[in-house]
Protein backbone atom coordinates (compact mmCIF):
# COMPACT_ATOMS: atom_id res chain seq x y z
CA UNK A 1 0.00 0.00 0.00
CA UNK A 2 1.38 3.40 -0.92
CA UNK A 3 0.43 6.47 1.22
CA UNK A 4 0.76 10.55 0.07
CA UNK A 5 2.10 12.39 2.75
CA UNK A 6 3.08 16.34 2.88
CA UNK A 7 6.22 17.48 5.21
CA UNK A 8 5.38 21.13 6.23
CA UNK A 9 7.10 23.83 7.50
CA UNK A 10 10.37 23.37 5.50
CA UNK A 11 12.35 26.37 5.24
CA UNK A 12 14.46 27.01 2.14
CA UNK A 13 15.96 24.19 -0.37
CA UNK A 14 14.63 21.82 1.82
CA UNK A 15 10.67 22.18 0.78
CA UNK A 16 11.57 21.06 -2.25
CA UNK A 17 10.89 17.64 -0.17
CA UNK A 18 7.20 18.46 0.94
CA UNK A 19 5.51 15.27 -0.73
CA UNK A 20 5.92 12.26 -0.39
CA UNK A 21 4.95 8.53 -1.81
CA UNK A 22 5.69 5.86 0.98
CA UNK A 23 5.61 2.53 0.48
CA UNK A 24 4.07 0.79 3.71
CA UNK A 25 5.33 -2.54 2.76
CA UNK A 26 9.02 -0.85 3.77
CA UNK A 27 10.06 -0.24 0.42
CA UNK A 28 10.78 3.33 0.84
CA UNK A 29 10.32 6.80 0.13
CA UNK A 30 9.90 8.23 -3.13
CA UNK A 31 9.55 12.15 -3.17
CA UNK A 32 7.50 13.74 -5.47
CA UNK A 33 9.31 16.53 -7.73
CA UNK A 34 8.22 19.60 -6.85
CA UNK A 35 9.82 22.05 -8.80
CA UNK A 36 7.38 23.14 -10.99
CA UNK A 37 5.00 24.17 -8.02
CA UNK A 38 7.44 25.24 -4.78
CA UNK A 39 9.65 28.17 -5.15
CA UNK A 40 12.48 27.39 -2.05
CA UNK A 41 12.99 31.07 -1.76
CA UNK A 42 9.80 31.62 -0.11
CA UNK A 43 7.27 28.40 0.42
CA UNK A 44 7.52 26.67 3.54
CA UNK A 45 5.87 23.42 2.09
CA UNK A 46 2.70 21.54 1.89
CA UNK A 47 0.11 21.61 4.33
CA UNK A 48 -2.93 20.23 3.06
CA UNK A 49 -4.02 17.13 0.71
CA UNK A 50 -6.83 16.06 -0.82
CA UNK A 51 -7.15 13.34 -3.23
CA UNK A 52 -9.99 13.04 -5.69
CA UNK A 53 -10.67 10.51 -8.57
CA UNK A 54 -9.49 13.11 -11.24
CA UNK A 55 -6.62 14.83 -9.66
CA UNK A 56 -4.53 15.65 -6.32
CA UNK A 57 -4.88 18.73 -4.26
CA UNK A 58 -2.26 20.17 -2.59
CA UNK A 59 -2.07 23.52 -0.04
CA UNK A 60 1.10 25.23 -0.21
CA UNK A 61 2.25 27.37 2.95
CA UNK A 62 3.82 30.60 1.76
CA UNK A 63 4.68 33.38 3.53
CA UNK A 64 4.08 35.67 0.58
CA UNK A 65 1.67 33.23 -1.85
CA UNK A 66 -0.60 30.86 0.33
CA UNK A 67 -2.34 28.44 -2.32
CA UNK A 68 -3.71 25.42 -3.50
CA UNK A 69 -1.77 23.40 -6.81
CA UNK A 70 -3.81 20.77 -8.73
CA UNK A 71 -1.66 18.00 -9.52
CA UNK A 72 -2.53 15.17 -11.81
CA UNK A 73 -3.04 11.86 -9.96
CA UNK A 74 0.54 11.05 -11.16
CA UNK A 75 1.58 13.99 -9.23
CA UNK A 76 1.95 15.98 -11.91
CA UNK A 77 1.82 19.94 -12.09
CA UNK A 78 -1.63 21.25 -13.95
CA UNK A 79 -2.28 24.87 -12.17
CA UNK A 80 -2.39 26.59 -9.18
CA UNK A 81 -5.83 28.14 -7.68
CA UNK A 82 -4.87 31.40 -5.86
CA UNK A 83 -7.16 31.97 -3.01
CA UNK A 84 -7.55 35.60 -1.78
CA UNK A 85 -7.89 35.90 1.91
CA UNK A 86 -5.56 32.36 2.59
CA UNK A 87 -3.15 33.05 5.48
CA UNK A 88 -1.17 30.02 6.66
CA UNK A 89 -3.44 27.31 5.23
CA UNK A 90 -3.77 23.72 7.07
CA UNK A 91 -5.84 20.76 6.41
CA UNK A 92 -8.65 20.47 3.34
CA UNK A 93 -11.70 18.51 2.96
CA UNK A 94 -13.34 17.92 -0.53
CA UNK A 95 -17.45 17.81 -1.20
CA UNK A 96 -18.58 17.67 -4.32
CA UNK A 97 -16.36 20.60 -6.66
CA UNK A 98 -15.70 22.37 -3.22
CA UNK A 99 -12.42 22.31 -1.21
CA UNK A 100 -13.21 24.04 2.71
CA UNK A 101 -9.57 24.96 4.12
CA UNK A 102 -8.46 25.90 7.25
CA UNK A 103 -6.91 29.31 7.22
CA UNK A 104 -5.45 29.15 10.59
CA UNK A 105 -3.52 33.20 10.06
CA UNK A 106 -7.18 34.54 9.50
CA UNK A 107 -9.50 31.87 12.12
CA UNK A 108 -11.54 30.73 8.65
CA UNK A 109 -12.86 27.89 6.90
CA UNK A 110 -12.55 29.35 3.06
CA UNK A 111 -14.52 27.22 0.78
CA UNK A 112 -12.67 27.28 -2.72
CA UNK A 113 -14.75 26.07 -6.05
CA UNK A 114 -11.80 23.56 -7.49
CA UNK A 115 -13.05 24.23 -11.10
CA UNK A 116 -13.37 28.44 -11.12
CA UNK A 117 -11.08 29.21 -8.38
CA UNK A 118 -14.23 31.18 -6.44
CA UNK A 119 -13.78 31.71 -3.21
CA UNK A 120 -15.88 32.53 -0.38
CA UNK A 121 -15.67 32.59 3.82
CA UNK A 122 -17.42 29.39 5.29
CA UNK A 123 -16.97 29.85 8.49
CA UNK A 124 -15.35 32.78 10.74
CA UNK A 125 -14.39 32.37 14.37
CA UNK A 126 -16.07 34.42 16.80
CA UNK A 127 -14.60 35.21 19.77
CA UNK A 128 -16.92 34.68 23.17
CA UNK A 129 -16.97 36.54 26.29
Amino acid sequence: MKVLVSCPNLQGQLSRFSLAVITLEGDGIDWVDTRAFIDPSVDLGITGIAVLPDMTLVAIQSPSRPRVVKLSNALEYRETIEVPGLKDPHGMAVIGRTILMASTGTNEILAVDIDTGRTWKHWTFQETT
